[in-house]
This record gives C-alpha cells, structure tokens and sequence, in this order.
C-alpha cells in the first residue's frame, strides 16, 4: 500500500479503513479519531503492511518485484495494469476485492483557471470536446479506466474488466462521504505519528570528495527535513515514537 500521507491512493484506502472499521458511518468526526477501539483496530490492520511507496506507480513496480508479495491496495485501473503485467511474466493474477465499506472513488476532474482569458478558456474547451468524443472516451476506458457519467462501464471489454479476476462491470459503486479538510488533516497526522507500522531505516551519508560544496549542503537540508520535526510535518514526514533511525557518515 502506499503512504497515506505521501499518495492520494494511499490516503484514500486509509480514510476507506477508517470508515470500515467504524461501521461506515455516515462522516467521520473528529472526536471519532480518538476512540480506543478504533485505535486498537486500524494499528492492527496497518501492521500487516509489508511494504509501502510514495507513489501508485512505484508501488506497482515494487509488488512486481518482490516475490514474497500476495497482495496490494492500489487503483482499480493500476491493478489491471498489474495483471495485464503478470498474465505477460505467465503468473497468477491478482484477485479483485472491493469493500462492502469504506469505498473511495478517485476521479480525474478537468479544470480551468478563469482567469487565464478567453483565448485560454477557448483551448480548453477544445480540448474538453475532443476528450469527450466517443472514440476518445473508448480508448481511455480500453486502458481500464472508468469514464461516463457514475462510470458506467456495462459495454466494456471484458478482456480488459475480467470478470474472472473479480471485476463486476455492473457493480452499483457507492463511496463513503469525505470528512471536512479538519478530520482528513488529523486523519493522515495519526497516520504518520501513530497508526502506521514502525519503520527501521538506515541512512548512509556520502560525504566523499564529490559531494562538496553544494551537494554536501542538500545533502544536510534534506536530513534536517527528516530530523526536524517542525520541518517534517510540513511535509508529512514526522518520525513515529516507534520509529528507529540509523545514520552512517561515510
């Protein structure tokens, strides 16, 4: 799975486990976050991560190359990148399995910047009429991804939505209700300082001749970004009380 706080797929599954685990209410609050019995529920359910990545694509390629792995939480579209990859290497597909609770869509709104000026918004609203033709709408939905209005894909290929690895095209989808910025903010700040499984990391600085000057001084930029905790939760990227580093100088 990938981070929560590092990849919109990664918080969208984590925000869909919160939901689950409290019995799909209807949003969540932000008392909600501090029950016990939650707390105990989604430390188990994450301590069973294996391994996580920053991005969609990156965590595909990292499943796709780690032998001992039997599962992964992604995008439906990317899975089916993944077992058009398998099928390819002679593997065993993935299995799809879509939770009864706690479903997120992820869809690709197209936007405009009205302030940019007619000649603009006139290029843009070419592009929208070409995106919608028919036969554009076809060849996106032909790389596996949903398109139409509630992404109904009831004429899809079904070579590509296999109904043999768990895809139903007439699945009626309906997701969870996304909490106010305030919940999904306190949301992934437990993600990364308490709810996710403890990391070890072991970081080797290069302080070799060819990292002077410039690069030494990125080099301590980047780490300070880590190490400081005011300045990595700017980014997400706070140390857990669990967490354990190692630095080597080198």
């Amino acid at each position: 799975m990938t981070s929560a706080t590092q990849s919109n797929s990664g918080a969208s599954a984590y925000l869909g486990f919160l939901y689950a685990l409290m019995g799909n209410p209807e949003i969540i609050q932000l008392e909600d976050l501090n029950r016990p019995e939650l707390v105990r529920s989604i430390k188990d359910f994450l301590r069973g991560i294996y391994r996580t990545s920053g991005s969609t694509g990156w965590l595909k390629e990292l499943f796709l190359k780690t032998p001992e792995a039997d599962a992964m939480v992604n995008y439906e579209s990317v899975l089916i990148e993944t077992n058009k990859e398998l099928i390819a290497q002679g593997q065993e597909p993935l299995y799809f399995i879509y939770p009864h609770d706690g479903l997120v869509i992820s869809d690709s709104p197209l936007g405009f910047n009205s302030q940019k000026g007619a000649e603009k918004e006139e290029s843009f609203l070419k592009f929208q009429k070409w995106l919608l033709k028919p036969e554009n709408q076809n060849r996106i939905l032909a790389l596996g991804r949903k398109t139409g209005l509630g992404g109904d894909i009831s004429n899809a290929d079904r070579k590509v939505f296999n109904p043999e690895w768990g895809i139903d095209v007439n699945r009626i989808i309906s997701p969870v209700r996304m909490p106010s910025p305030e919940v999904i903010e306190r949301s992934l700040i437990l993600y990364q300082t308490a709810f996710r499984k403890p990391s070890y990391s072991i970081f080797v600085l290069d302080y070799s001749g060819s990292m002077r000057s410039t690069g030494e001084e990125a080099l301590k930029q980047s780490m300070m970004a880590l190490i400081d905790q005011d300045q990595a939760k700017n980014f997400m990227i706070q140390a857990g009380e669990e967490d354990r580093w190692v630095l080597i100088a080198q």
